[in-house]
């Protein structure tokens, strides 16, 4: 792929007082949001450990949204050329994608959603968790997908029935599919690291 081709990214979920979900327009194009992907994966296999520090971070934080420009930055041969632009949520998605390859492979979501839920987690990994525990095939599937195409579409139809349920009532969501997706990730790893945790390899 031409990472010349990468737009601004303007993703990301809304949260605030209330009990409804709804749904923002889609806002990146395909290319876009596979060339996001694409880049998280080249990051993770240069600096795995520095993206797993980013993922403990608050993702609305000060801190975090430092840290994630100097992480990009700092790994800004992962797209030649191009000027990247994103929110916090989608890109930490995309690292927790990565991470679950890199880290975990062939374990076993439906395992892993089987075993005791980590303790220290944030809104969106809680959601993603709950989510992940009722249906890890799904979740599964739609972290082998491509971004944006049918069998992403074709998984996240099949968690939509209980998504609302695993959003705390205190909130209102306004969603695209890349939020919900990296919801899914962000959960699905926290999980994983919480039964499997697996030794710290060394960035180099």
């Amino acid at each position: 792929m031409n990472r010349s081709l990468i737009p601004a990214l303007i993703l990301g979920a809304l949260a605030m007082p209330g009990t409804a979900v709804g749904k923002v327009p889609e806002q990146s194009d395909p290319l876009a949001l596979e060339a996001l992907s694409n880049f998280a994966q080249c990051a993770v296999k240069r600096s795995p450990d520095g993206a797993a520090q980013l993922l403990d971070q608050p993702f609305d934080s000060s801190d975090y949204k430092a840290k994630l420009r100097k992480f990009a930055k700092g790994h800004d041969y992962c797209a030649p050329g191009s000027r990247l632009g994103f929110s916090g949520l989608p890109f930490a998605g995309d690292l927790a994608e990565a991470l679950i390859k890199q880290r975990f492979g062939s374990a076993s979501l439906a395992v892993a959603a089987a075993g005791a839920v980590p303790a220290d987690q944030n809104p969106m990994e809680s959601i993603g968790i709950c989510v992940l525990r009722l249906r890890p095939d799904a979740v599964k599937d739609l972290l082998s997908s491509v971004p944006a195409s049918a069998e992403e579409l074709d998984a996240l139809q099949r968690t939509g029935d209980i998504l609302q349920s695993c959003i705390p009532k205190r909130m209102t969501m306004q969603l695209n599919k890349p939020a919900v997706r990296a919801i899914y990730a962000l959960g699905a790893y926290r999980q994983l690291v919480g039964p499997f945790a697996p030794p710290a390899k060394q960035e180099g």
